[in-house]
This record gives structure tokens, sequence and C-alpha cells, in this order.
């Protein structure tokens, strides 16, 4: 198995910031609690849908120990996240899946990244199945802008798309 963290998390004052690398970690102010989410990718060919996927863990001591991973997505294969603090207050997470249900999906939190929503795709699949890492801003009217890569053609070069929604 290869671990591969994407969206370390520190929350301070009820905001999320993203956390510098590991060794800065001892100079964050004295907030305790942490929250990962991770995509994990195991190397099994006869199941697919485990194979690129998310997991959470949580920490209490600044990153020193972790809880067991959690899967987040249930039998949905996609990753890697990338997670956004609305100004409502609900945590954003976007995601691809490249397995069965294959698109850009989001899903949100109103508890701090603890749980999150159904997913729902935002993006359906273009004509190629490669497509993915989606990053999100929030426009001034609420609005989200979500970026990410996909194929305009199947096999053709990769372009940066976009797509803006509520």
């Amino acid at each position: 198995r290869m671990l591969k963290g994407v969206g370390l998390l520190r929350r301070i004052r009820g905001h999320f910031q993203v956390l510098p690398e590991a060794p800065a970690l001892e100079a964050a102010p004295v907030q305790r609690e942490l929250l990962i989410v991770v995509q994990i990718r195991v190397e099994s060919r006869s199941k697919p849908r485990t194979r690129f996927t998310l997991f959470q863990c949580e920490s209490n001591d600044l990153g020193r120990t972790f809880s067991e991973p959690v899967r987040i997505l249930g039998d949905m294969a996609g990753a890697p996240p990338h997670l956004l603090e609305l100004s409502d207050g609900r945590v954003l997470s976007a995601f691809a899946s490249r397995y069965g249900r294959n698109g850009i999906y989001a899903m949100t939190s109103t508890d701090g990244a603890r749980t999150f929503s159904e997913p729902e795709r935002i993006v359906p699949l273009g004509p190629d199945w490669d497509l993915g890492y989606p990053a999100s801003a929030e426009l001034d009217d609420g609005s989200i802008l979500t970026v990410y890569y996909a194929h305009e053609t199947e096999c053709g070069p990769a372009v940066v798309k976009a797509v803006i929604w509520r």
C-alpha cells in the first residue's frame, strides 16, 4: 500500500488552514486537533473500486498519532480530495472518480469535516476516463468555481477545464 496525504488541515477558531510540512507542526499554535483526509491507492487489479479512494484520520496531538483510517466514500472510488471551507461554515470536498460512476464530484460537511453528505456529480465523464485533480474556490455570489484536468477527445492532450456551480 502507498499512503499519500493530500489534505492535511489545522482547525483554529473554527477555520481550516492547510498545514506546512510535518516538521513545522511543532511551531503551530496551541491547537491540538488535526484532521487529515488521505488518498490511499491499493494495487489490486481484481478490485478496482478499492484502488483509488478517500479515507479520513484524526489526531489530537498535532499529528504525532492518528486514528485508524475510516473510508469516507462507501463503495465509491475517488481521489484526490480538495478541501475548502465555505463562507457559511460548511467544508467542501471535491474529488474525481475514474471507476464506475466517473466524473468530478463534490460533497459537503456541516460538522467540521467529520462527516460528509452523499457525493454529487458536478461534471460528467467526458470522452476519456482520465480526469481529475479538482480545486475549488468560492465566488463572491456564493457559487463555486471548480477547475480540473480532462481530455477534450479520447486519448487527446489533457486540458484545464472549469465549471461554476451551486
